[in-house]
Protein backbone atom coordinates (compact mmCIF):
# COMPACT_ATOMS: atom_id res chain seq x y z
CA UNK A 1 0.00 0.00 0.00
CA UNK A 2 2.66 2.83 1.06
CA UNK A 3 4.81 1.31 -1.57
CA UNK A 4 2.40 1.74 -4.25
CA UNK A 5 1.89 5.70 -3.21
CA UNK A 6 5.32 5.80 -2.99
CA UNK A 7 6.25 4.66 -6.45
CA UNK A 8 3.42 7.35 -7.28
CA UNK A 9 5.35 10.04 -6.03
CA UNK A 10 8.99 8.97 -7.12
CA UNK A 11 7.88 8.49 -11.10
CA UNK A 12 8.61 12.43 -12.30
CA UNK A 13 5.83 11.57 -15.13
CA UNK A 14 3.32 10.35 -12.58
CA UNK A 15 3.71 13.20 -10.47
CA UNK A 16 3.76 15.95 -12.90
CA UNK A 17 0.03 14.62 -14.09
CA UNK A 18 -1.01 14.73 -10.32
CA UNK A 19 0.25 18.16 -9.93
CA UNK A 20 -2.28 18.75 -13.41
CA UNK A 21 -4.85 16.96 -11.52
CA UNK A 22 -4.21 19.22 -8.22
CA UNK A 23 -4.05 22.57 -10.48
CA UNK A 24 -8.05 21.79 -11.52
CA UNK A 25 -9.34 21.23 -7.82
CA UNK A 26 -7.37 23.65 -6.30
CA UNK A 27 -8.73 26.18 -7.98
CA UNK A 28 -12.29 24.60 -8.53
CA UNK A 29 -11.99 24.21 -4.32
CA UNK A 30 -11.34 28.21 -4.27
CA UNK A 31 -13.98 28.96 -6.48
CA UNK A 32 -16.70 26.76 -4.54
CA UNK A 33 -16.30 28.55 -1.24
CA UNK A 34 -16.52 31.75 -2.76
CA UNK A 35 -19.68 30.99 -4.60
CA UNK A 36 -21.82 32.50 -1.48
CA UNK A 37 -20.03 35.78 -2.03
CA UNK A 38 -20.44 35.70 -5.47
CA UNK A 39 -24.02 35.14 -5.47
CA UNK A 40 -24.64 37.67 -2.58
CA UNK A 41 -22.63 40.25 -5.11
CA UNK A 42 -24.70 40.22 -7.97
CA UNK A 43 -27.94 39.39 -5.54
CA UNK A 44 -28.73 35.99 -7.59
CA UNK A 45 -31.48 33.75 -6.36
CA UNK A 46 -30.58 29.78 -6.30
CA UNK A 47 -32.28 29.52 -9.78
CA UNK A 48 -30.30 31.90 -11.53
CA UNK A 49 -27.22 30.98 -9.97
CA UNK A 50 -28.17 27.37 -11.42
CA UNK A 51 -29.04 28.69 -14.99
CA UNK A 52 -25.42 30.81 -14.58
CA UNK A 53 -23.49 27.12 -13.81
CA UNK A 54 -24.95 25.83 -17.13
CA UNK A 55 -22.24 28.40 -19.16
CA UNK A 56 -19.98 25.92 -17.20
CA UNK A 57 -21.63 22.76 -18.38
CA UNK A 58 -22.14 24.18 -21.91
CA UNK A 59 -18.32 25.26 -22.42
CA UNK A 60 -16.99 21.76 -21.16
CA UNK A 61 -19.42 20.11 -23.56
CA UNK A 62 -18.21 22.04 -26.36
CA UNK A 63 -14.56 21.48 -25.85
CA UNK A 64 -14.83 18.23 -24.74
CA UNK A 65 -16.06 17.13 -28.30
CA UNK A 66 -13.16 18.92 -29.88
CA UNK A 67 -10.33 17.54 -27.65
CA UNK A 68 -9.59 14.05 -29.45
CA UNK A 69 -8.97 16.65 -32.31
CA UNK A 70 -6.54 18.91 -30.18
CA UNK A 71 -4.76 16.29 -28.89
CA UNK A 72 -4.38 15.13 -32.93
CA UNK A 73 -3.20 18.06 -34.61
CA UNK A 74 -1.05 19.68 -31.45
CA UNK A 75 -0.10 16.56 -29.25
CA UNK A 76 -1.11 15.39 -25.88
CA UNK A 77 1.47 17.01 -24.12
CA UNK A 78 0.94 20.10 -25.77
CA UNK A 79 -2.92 20.00 -24.98
CA UNK A 80 -2.16 19.58 -21.36
CA UNK A 81 0.33 21.84 -20.76
CA UNK A 82 -1.13 24.81 -22.19
CA UNK A 83 -4.76 23.91 -20.80
CA UNK A 84 -3.38 23.97 -17.84
CA UNK A 85 -1.50 27.25 -17.57
CA UNK A 86 -4.73 28.86 -19.06
CA UNK A 87 -6.74 27.20 -16.44
CA UNK A 88 -4.74 28.74 -13.52
CA UNK A 89 -5.68 32.02 -15.05
CA UNK A 90 -9.30 31.85 -16.26
CA UNK A 91 -11.01 31.35 -12.41
CA UNK A 92 -10.37 34.90 -11.55
CA UNK A 93 -13.03 35.67 -14.14
CA UNK A 94 -16.61 34.88 -12.58
CA UNK A 95 -15.81 36.53 -9.02
CA UNK A 96 -14.93 39.68 -10.84
CA UNK A 97 -18.07 39.46 -13.46
CA UNK A 98 -19.74 42.82 -12.67
CA UNK A 99 -23.36 41.58 -14.27
CA UNK A 100 -24.99 39.15 -14.48
CA UNK A 101 -24.44 38.24 -18.00
CA UNK A 102 -21.24 38.44 -17.11
CA UNK A 103 -20.90 36.02 -14.71
CA UNK A 104 -22.43 33.25 -17.29
CA UNK A 105 -19.81 34.51 -19.84
CA UNK A 106 -16.56 34.07 -17.32
CA UNK A 107 -18.45 30.84 -16.30
CA UNK A 108 -18.24 29.76 -20.27
CA UNK A 109 -14.57 29.90 -20.84
CA UNK A 110 -13.74 28.18 -17.69
CA UNK A 111 -16.12 25.74 -18.54
CA UNK A 112 -14.01 25.79 -21.95
CA UNK A 113 -10.64 25.15 -20.50
CA UNK A 114 -11.79 22.12 -18.04
CA UNK A 115 -13.09 20.57 -20.56
CA UNK A 116 -9.70 20.42 -22.69
CA UNK A 117 -7.91 19.87 -19.38
CA UNK A 118 -10.03 17.26 -18.26
CA UNK A 119 -10.21 14.98 -21.55
CA UNK A 120 -6.67 15.38 -22.08
CA UNK A 121 -4.61 14.59 -18.74
CA UNK A 122 -6.85 11.46 -18.41
CA UNK A 123 -6.04 10.12 -21.66
CA UNK A 124 -2.21 11.21 -21.06
CA UNK A 125 -3.04 9.80 -17.87
CA UNK A 126 -4.36 5.95 -19.64
CA UNK A 127 -1.49 6.43 -22.26
CA UNK A 128 1.51 6.86 -19.51
CA UNK A 129 -0.62 2.94 -18.05
CA UNK A 130 0.24 1.67 -20.91
CA UNK A 131 3.71 2.84 -22.05
CA UNK A 132 4.95 2.93 -18.48
CA UNK A 133 3.00 -0.12 -17.36
CA UNK A 134 1.86 1.71 -14.32
CA UNK A 135 -1.63 1.48 -12.55
CA UNK A 136 -1.73 5.26 -11.26
CA UNK A 137 -5.00 6.34 -12.48
CA UNK A 138 -6.21 6.16 -9.18
CA UNK A 139 -3.55 7.87 -7.56
CA UNK A 140 -3.79 10.80 -10.20
CA UNK A 141 -7.19 11.54 -9.78
CA UNK A 142 -6.10 10.88 -5.17
CA UNK A 143 -4.42 14.58 -6.60
CA UNK A 144 -7.33 15.76 -7.93
CA UNK A 145 -8.99 15.25 -4.41
CA UNK A 146 -5.91 16.38 -2.51
CA UNK A 147 -5.99 19.66 -4.16
CA UNK A 148 -9.94 20.46 -3.49
CA UNK A 149 -9.03 19.57 0.62
CA UNK A 150 -6.48 22.18 -0.26
CA UNK A 151 -8.33 24.67 -2.48
CA UNK A 152 -11.54 24.41 0.18
CA UNK A 153 -9.50 24.54 3.15
CA UNK A 154 -7.54 27.40 2.34
CA UNK A 155 -10.71 29.53 0.81
CA UNK A 156 -12.63 28.97 3.70
CA UNK A 157 -9.87 30.26 5.82
CA UNK A 158 -9.59 33.45 3.41
CA UNK A 159 -13.14 34.01 3.59
CA UNK A 160 -13.32 33.56 6.95
CA UNK A 161 -10.96 36.36 7.29
CA UNK A 162 -12.81 38.33 4.65
CA UNK A 163 -10.10 37.91 1.98
CA UNK A 164 -11.92 39.91 -1.16
CA UNK A 165 -13.01 36.84 -3.88
CA UNK A 166 -10.92 38.56 -6.50
CA UNK A 167 -7.34 38.72 -4.64
CA UNK A 168 -8.36 35.41 -3.50
CA UNK A 169 -8.64 33.90 -6.62
CA UNK A 170 -5.60 35.73 -8.12
CA UNK A 171 -3.07 34.45 -5.60
CA UNK A 172 -4.33 30.72 -6.09
CA UNK A 173 -4.09 30.83 -9.84
CA UNK A 174 -0.72 32.58 -9.88
CA UNK A 175 0.45 30.19 -6.96
CA UNK A 176 -0.76 27.47 -8.93
CA UNK A 177 0.94 28.57 -12.34
CA UNK A 178 4.25 28.36 -10.90
CA UNK A 179 3.69 25.39 -10.15
CA UNK A 180 2.88 24.10 -13.21
CA UNK A 181 5.82 25.74 -14.68
CA UNK A 182 8.15 23.32 -12.32
CA UNK A 183 6.75 20.38 -14.04
CA UNK A 184 6.86 21.40 -17.58
CA UNK A 185 9.93 19.39 -18.39
CA UNK A 186 8.94 16.24 -17.49
CA UNK A 187 5.00 16.97 -19.43
CA UNK A 188 6.69 17.64 -22.52
CA UNK A 189 7.87 13.93 -22.90
CA UNK A 190 4.28 12.50 -22.35
CA UNK A 191 3.65 9.50 -24.88
CA UNK A 192 1.80 10.45 -28.30
CA UNK A 193 -1.90 9.40 -28.66
CA UNK A 194 -2.91 6.18 -29.02
CA UNK A 195 -5.79 6.43 -31.76
CA UNK A 196 -5.32 7.09 -35.15
CA UNK A 197 -8.66 8.53 -35.03
CA UNK A 198 -9.01 12.33 -34.46
CA UNK A 199 -12.62 12.89 -33.43
CA UNK A 200 -15.19 12.47 -30.61
CA UNK A 201 -17.38 9.45 -30.41
CA UNK A 202 -20.35 8.51 -28.35
CA UNK A 203 -19.77 5.73 -26.27
CA UNK A 204 -20.57 2.72 -27.85
CA UNK A 205 -22.94 0.07 -26.43
CA UNK A 206 -19.51 -1.86 -24.28
CA UNK A 207 -19.41 1.89 -22.96
CA UNK A 208 -22.92 3.17 -22.09
CA UNK A 209 -22.96 1.41 -18.60
CA UNK A 210 -19.61 2.67 -17.83
CA UNK A 211 -20.90 6.43 -19.07
CA UNK A 212 -23.99 6.00 -16.78
CA UNK A 213 -22.36 5.27 -13.62
CA UNK A 214 -19.97 8.54 -14.53
CA UNK A 215 -22.47 10.50 -14.94
CA UNK A 216 -24.64 9.61 -12.29
CA UNK A 217 -21.37 9.52 -9.59
CA UNK A 218 -19.99 13.01 -11.30
CA UNK A 219 -23.27 14.62 -10.26
CA UNK A 220 -22.91 14.11 -7.10
CA UNK A 221 -19.31 14.63 -6.89
CA UNK A 222 -20.44 18.71 -8.67
CA UNK A 223 -23.68 18.67 -6.26
CA UNK A 224 -21.21 18.48 -3.21
CA UNK A 225 -18.66 20.87 -4.92
CA UNK A 226 -21.44 24.01 -5.60
CA UNK A 227 -23.93 22.95 -3.06
CA UNK A 228 -22.17 22.17 -0.01
CA UNK A 229 -21.41 25.36 1.04
CA UNK A 230 -24.67 26.87 0.15
CA UNK A 231 -26.52 24.02 1.97
CA UNK A 232 -24.13 24.80 5.42
CA UNK A 233 -24.84 28.66 5.30
CA UNK A 234 -28.34 28.78 4.24
CA UNK A 235 -30.36 25.95 5.35
CA UNK A 236 -28.07 24.93 8.32
CA UNK A 237 -26.69 28.71 9.17
CA UNK A 238 -22.72 28.08 9.42
CA UNK A 239 -20.79 30.35 10.47
CA UNK A 240 -18.06 31.31 7.61
CA UNK A 241 -15.54 29.26 8.67
CA UNK A 242 -17.54 25.81 8.62
CA UNK A 243 -19.64 26.71 4.95
CA UNK A 244 -16.42 24.88 3.35
CA UNK A 245 -15.82 22.11 5.19
CA UNK A 246 -18.33 19.83 3.85
CA UNK A 247 -16.99 19.94 0.09
CA UNK A 248 -12.83 19.66 2.48
CA UNK A 249 -14.22 16.86 4.24
CA UNK A 250 -15.96 14.98 0.85
CA UNK A 251 -12.55 15.56 -0.59
CA UNK A 252 -10.29 14.69 2.14
CA UNK A 253 -12.00 11.34 2.31
CA UNK A 254 -11.66 11.09 -1.88
CA UNK A 255 -8.20 11.70 -1.28
CA UNK A 256 -7.41 8.54 0.99
CA UNK A 257 -9.35 6.88 -1.01
CA UNK A 258 -7.94 7.17 -3.92
CA UNK A 259 -4.03 7.12 -3.23
CA UNK A 260 -5.52 3.80 -1.48
CA UNK A 261 -7.59 3.09 -4.17
CA UNK A 262 -4.64 1.40 -6.96
CA UNK A 263 -3.54 -1.18 -4.06
CA UNK A 264 -7.36 -1.87 -2.69
CA UNK A 265 -8.75 -3.04 -5.88
CA UNK A 266 -6.70 -5.78 -6.69
CA UNK A 267 -7.73 -7.10 -3.07
CA UNK A 268 -10.93 -6.26 -3.30
CA UNK A 269 -12.44 -6.27 -6.78
CA UNK A 270 -13.36 -3.35 -9.06
CA UNK A 271 -16.87 -4.36 -9.37
CA UNK A 272 -17.00 -4.52 -5.08
CA UNK A 273 -16.03 -1.51 -4.77
CA UNK A 274 -18.25 0.33 -7.35
CA UNK A 275 -21.42 -1.25 -6.01
CA UNK A 276 -20.54 -0.78 -2.43
CA UNK A 277 -19.07 2.73 -2.92
CA UNK A 278 -22.32 4.04 -4.34
CA UNK A 279 -24.45 2.55 -1.58
CA UNK A 280 -22.03 4.38 1.04
CA UNK A 281 -22.00 7.86 -0.70
CA UNK A 282 -26.09 6.98 -0.93
CA UNK A 283 -26.11 6.46 2.46
CA UNK A 284 -23.72 9.53 3.32
CA UNK A 285 -26.20 12.18 1.10
CA UNK A 286 -28.91 10.53 3.08
CA UNK A 287 -27.38 11.73 6.62
CA UNK A 288 -26.74 15.53 5.19
CA UNK A 289 -30.45 15.69 3.97
CA UNK A 290 -31.74 15.14 7.16
CA UNK A 291 -28.99 16.79 9.26
CA UNK A 292 -29.93 19.91 11.28
CA UNK A 293 -26.83 20.60 12.44
CA UNK A 294 -23.81 21.50 10.68
CA UNK A 295 -21.77 19.21 12.07
CA UNK A 296 -24.13 16.04 10.95
CA UNK A 297 -24.21 17.42 7.35
CA UNK A 298 -20.45 18.01 7.07
CA UNK A 299 -20.29 14.05 8.14
CA UNK A 300 -22.76 13.26 6.00
CA UNK A 301 -20.80 14.79 2.62
CA UNK A 302 -17.30 13.20 4.04
CA UNK A 303 -19.20 9.74 3.81
CA UNK A 304 -20.36 10.76 0.27
CA UNK A 305 -16.51 10.82 -0.12
CA UNK A 306 -15.77 7.32 1.42
CA UNK A 307 -18.11 6.04 -0.88
CA UNK A 308 -17.50 7.76 -4.39
CA UNK A 309 -13.55 7.92 -4.11
CA UNK A 310 -12.37 5.20 -6.25
CA UNK A 311 -15.26 4.79 -8.42
CA UNK A 312 -14.57 7.27 -11.43
CA UNK A 313 -10.71 6.17 -11.73
CA UNK A 314 -12.34 2.62 -12.15
CA UNK A 315 -14.93 3.72 -15.03
CA UNK A 316 -12.06 5.30 -16.54
CA UNK A 317 -9.73 2.57 -16.29
CA UNK A 318 -12.53 0.48 -17.68
CA UNK A 319 -13.27 2.72 -19.74
CA UNK A 320 -9.47 2.16 -21.60
CA UNK A 321 -9.71 -1.50 -21.67
CA UNK A 322 -12.68 -1.90 -23.32
CA UNK A 323 -12.30 -4.59 -26.43
CA UNK A 324 -12.40 -2.79 -29.90
CA UNK A 325 -12.07 0.83 -28.91
CA UNK A 326 -9.00 2.75 -28.68
CA UNK A 327 -7.86 3.41 -25.12
CA UNK A 328 -7.63 7.22 -25.71
CA UNK A 329 -11.46 7.70 -27.37
CA UNK A 330 -12.70 5.26 -24.91
CA UNK A 331 -11.12 7.58 -22.14
CA UNK A 332 -12.70 10.79 -23.81
CA UNK A 333 -16.04 9.76 -24.46
CA UNK A 334 -16.61 8.30 -21.32
CA UNK A 335 -15.10 11.73 -19.55
CA UNK A 336 -16.97 13.58 -21.51
CA UNK A 337 -20.06 11.32 -20.28
CA UNK A 338 -19.31 11.91 -16.78
CA UNK A 339 -18.42 15.15 -16.75
CA UNK A 340 -21.35 16.46 -18.59
CA UNK A 341 -23.22 15.50 -14.94
CA UNK A 342 -20.46 16.93 -12.98
CA UNK A 343 -21.47 20.33 -14.90
CA UNK A 344 -25.41 19.92 -15.29
CA UNK A 345 -26.04 18.27 -12.06
CA UNK A 346 -25.57 21.30 -10.01
CA UNK A 347 -28.10 23.69 -12.27
CA UNK A 348 -30.56 21.07 -12.14
CA UNK A 349 -30.32 20.72 -8.27
CA UNK A 350 -30.62 24.51 -8.46
CA UNK A 351 -33.74 24.57 -10.19
CA UNK A 352 -35.44 21.82 -7.35
CA UNK A 353 -33.89 23.71 -4.81
CA UNK A 354 -36.00 26.63 -6.03
CA UNK A 355 -39.04 24.69 -6.31
CA UNK A 356 -39.00 22.31 -3.60
CA UNK A 357 -36.07 23.41 -1.18
CA UNK A 358 -32.49 22.36 -1.28
CA UNK A 359 -32.52 19.11 0.74
CA UNK A 360 -35.05 18.10 -2.38
CA UNK A 361 -32.95 19.28 -4.52
CA UNK A 362 -29.72 17.03 -3.40
CA UNK A 363 -32.06 13.96 -3.41
CA UNK A 364 -31.42 13.79 -7.22
CA UNK A 365 -27.92 12.73 -5.47
CA UNK A 366 -29.41 9.84 -3.23
CA UNK A 367 -31.42 8.59 -6.55
CA UNK A 368 -28.21 8.52 -8.64
CA UNK A 369 -26.18 6.75 -6.53
CA UNK A 370 -28.69 3.96 -6.20
CA UNK A 371 -29.06 3.91 -9.66
CA UNK A 372 -25.22 3.32 -10.13
CA UNK A 373 -25.20 0.75 -7.61
CA UNK A 374 -27.70 -0.86 -9.74
CA UNK A 375 -25.78 -0.54 -13.05
CA UNK A 376 -22.75 -1.84 -11.80
CA UNK A 377 -23.88 -5.56 -11.10
CA UNK A 378 -24.65 -5.72 -15.09
CA UNK A 379 -21.32 -4.46 -16.68
CA UNK A 380 -17.65 -5.43 -16.56
CA UNK A 381 -15.44 -3.65 -14.69
CA UNK A 382 -11.41 -3.42 -14.99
Amino acid sequence: MIRSIVQFFVNPTSRSLGIVFATLSVLFGSWVTRIPDVMEQLSLSEAKFGVALLGISVGSIATMTLTPLLMKRFSVHRTVIVSSWVCCLVFVLPVVAPTYGGLIAALFLVGMVNGVLDVSVNSATAAVEREQNLVIMSSCHGMFSLGGVVGAGLGSLLAGWQVPIAQHLLFVGLGMLVINLLAYKTLRQLPKADSEESHFVLPTKALLGLALIGFCIMVGEGAVADWSAIYLKDILHSNAFLVGLGFAGFNLTMTIGRFLGDWIVVSLGAKNLVKWGSLIGAVGISVSIVATSPTLAILGFTLVGVGFSTIIPIVFRSAANVPNVPPSLGVASVTSTGFTGFLIGPPLIGFLAEAFGLRVGLGLVLLLALISFAVSNKIKLY
